[in-house]
């Protein structure tokens, strides 16, 4: 006799974990690189590579002086 309340899948399905699913991408990028080296956007909190970020012009009026944007963000707030 076996009391299923008290044993736990092996595996879970990943619908029963709830919202804290990562897209693979953001898993791939974290696996290979070093988080030290990431840095986040200001605008979306993502996290890239330096090259991957644009600085934000002095006269721009959302984001101060010097502040990263990644391109999608860079793009939306005309900083490119």
């Amino acid at each position: 006799m076996s009391d299923r309340s008290l044993a736990h899948p092996a595996h879970p399905e990943p619908e029963d974990r709830g919202k804290d699913l990562e897209h693979v991408g953001e898993i791939a990028v974290r696996a290979m690189l070093p988080t030290a080296r990431l840095r986040p956007c200001a605008a979306c909190g993502g996290r890239l590579q330096g090259r991957d970020l644009h600085p934000v012009a002095e006269d721009n009026l959302t984001f101060f002086a010097e502040q990263l944007l990644c391109g999608e963000c860079a793009r939306n707030h005309g900083v490119l």
